[in-house]
């Protein structure tokens, strides 16, 4: 039985249409549900009626998924080495030893190097940090390292794959990339290593290194019984989760949910001047994702990581650090574009791409071509490398499609010798190729490249009319992301009146029996020309927190 009143949002039919939309996409209904047990929901939990559709449509576990905590996570002690590590810590701690913190160049090697930072300032021992800038690639250089007079180093977010055997002070390695074999080290905190049973490791699989490192310091923090605030910690957690792309899903979405309550208190200096001087209101993980994440990925990417990392730490130069990042943001964007345009104009000259995109430039900067491979996979949902040269090597960054984990892709490649060094995790991956190995190398990820493409349909939770979407609230179900993705709902037969192109962006002016309302469609400026201006349309609005909505697709009744 499905709900009728069609002035409120209800399951369609499960019926799936067969014609295709202005995107291409086909779109699918979702089953019937039963209006009883959808009333019970929304009592039950005080749920709007797409909330509701959203919980039982794609949740088994409604209670949990609602009432989740940290702490009913954090009960698992197997993840692997960190008894040891946290042992190593509380020595060095006890002992007063020099600490050094390597990081990486991302928001979750930045956010992951902030997180010890912050405890030992509280312990008051001594450290020393490091963040390369993407120029300097992946890693740390060895010779480097011994360098530094530290007697335990913690190596964050990288390291996985190089050999620290000449290296006399204690190292311990906490990442979450994929390595062939393990690192030589004292202790290695890593859920993809092959020497251990990999069923033990499956709650830790989907954490960024700031995630696991939260897991480490609540260790620590217990075993030590020290007073430090360590659930402070929780919005550069938050931070590091959503700018590497992991799913909301589990202890994600519990580091993300309470994160961004810790944001919008504003307690973090860094965090609140950037998002005044961006305009933000209330701070949604989308926010984070499309505002915040590209500022503090911007230091890095074009040779100014230390910044990014003083202004999450140093409090009394997070204001000018905040529009420095936004300066380098923008100078970021003018880069990207350019480039974008210049890959797009060498893809009309060729044939069009079917199973990936691979595109080099040797003089490509380094720090914006895992941005250009993503805009790029959004643009033809195919997986994307984007390289630029450095010396006798090609360097890049690929991203992927559902269907295809691009980081064992790499790595396969990099154990048959194609590729250098490399790795990632499904969604994303970094890769080095030697340039007399390339020709083989791309070969061999065309040829290796398998998936069924489930990208060009769309999932509908719900149909629901104009008026009803601009007045519905989706916050209980929230925070949105990859593998919690907002509600999507189905508007029929509404009048598009006008359309206004702002730079890659759209504005759709839409009438339903004289209820107006204009709705951005991202980054659909190449279709502008496409919209069937003056005629009735069926569009898929994508709902976000704070009643924020995109349109994602159209079909021309």
């Amino acid at each position: 039985m499905s709900l009728k009143n069609s002035s409120q949002c209800y399951p369609h039919s499960s019926a799936q249409s067969d014609s295709i939309s202005l995107k291409g996409n086909m779109w699918i209904y979702p089953k019937e549900l039963d209006t009883n047990h959808l009333k019970q929901v929304a009592e039950s939990y005080d749920l709007s009626n797409l909330e509701s559709i959203f919980l039982m449509n794609r949740i088994t576990n409604i209670h949990g998924f609602l009432n989740d905590k940290i702490s009913d996570y954090l009960q698992d002690k197997n993840l692997v080495d960190m008894g040891l590590v946290v042992q190593r810590i509380k020595r060095a701690i006890q002992n007063k030893e020099k600490v050094a913190i390597l990081g990486d160049y991302d928001v979750d090697g930045i956010t992951s190097t902030a997180l010890f930072i912050k405890l030992f300032d509280f312990c008051k021992i001594d450290y020393v940090y490091k963040i390369p800038n993407r120029s300097d690639g992946y890693g740390h250089n060895i010779d480097d390292i011994n360098k530094i007079d530290a007697s335990l180093i913690l190596v964050l977010d990288c390291g996985s794959s190089q050999d620290f055997t000449d290296v006399e002070s204690d190292v311990c390695i906490i990442d979450h990339h994929q390595t062939s074999e393990n690192p030589n080290v004292l202790g290695f905190v890593n859920p993809y290593r092959l020497d251990i049973n990999p069923l033990t490791q499956e709650n830790f699989k989907g954490l960024c290194t700031a995630g696991l490192i939260f897991i480490v310091i609540f260790n620590l923090v217990k075993e030590m019984n020290l007073q430090f605030d360590f659930k402070a910690l929780l919005d550069l957690v938050a931070l590091g989760t959503i700018g590497d792309c992991m799913e909301l899903t589990g202890i994600n979405r519990a580091y993300v949910k309470y994160g961004l309550q810790l944001m919008n208190l504003k307690k973090r200096d860094g965090i609140k001047f950037l998002c005044e001087n961006l305009k933000l209101g209330q701070i949604t993980a989308s926010q984070v994702a499309f505002y915040i994440c590209p500022c503090i990925n911007a230091a890095g990417r074009l040779g100014e990581s230390n910044i990014a990392l003083r202004f999450l730490c140093n409090d009394h130069e997070s204001y000018e650090l905040s529009r420095t990042l936004i300066a380098l943001n923008s100078r970021r964007k003018e880069i990207e574009q350019a480039c974008l345009q210049e890959i797009l104009n060498s893809l009309d000259n060729m044939a069009a791409p079917e199973k990936c995109i691979i595109v080099e430039n040797e003089q490509w900067h380094p720090g914006i071509v895992g941005i250009l491979a993503g805009r790029l996979k959004e643009k033809f949902t195919l997986p994307t490398f984007v390289l630029y040269k450095k010396g006798e090597f090609w360097k890049g960054s690929a991203r992927s499609v559902n269907g295809v984990n691009i980081g064992s892709l790499i790595h396969d490649s990099v154990c048959k010798e194609f590729a250098k060094e490399g790795g990632g995790h499904a969604m994303a991956g970094g890769v080095t190729i030697h340039q007399s190995h390339y020709g083989q190398w791309k070969n061999f990820i065309i040829e290796n490249i398998k998936y069924g493409n489930t990208e060009n349909t769309i999932k509908i939770d719900a149909n629901m009319s104009l008026k009803a979407v601009c007045n519905i609230s989706v916050d209980k179900i929230a925070p949105f992301g990859i593998g919690n993705n907002p509600p999507q709902v189905i508007v029929k037969k509404i009048l598009l009146e006008n359309a206004v192109k702002y730079n890659e962006h759209v504005r759709l002016n839409l009438n339903e029996n004289g209820f107006r309302k204009s709705i951005f469609a991202f980054r659909w400026g190449d279709l502008y020309e496409k919209l069937p201006i003056g005629k009735f349309i069926d569009i898929i609005i994508k709902v976000d927190e704070g009643n924020k909505m995109n349109i994602i697709d159209l079909y021309a009744v």
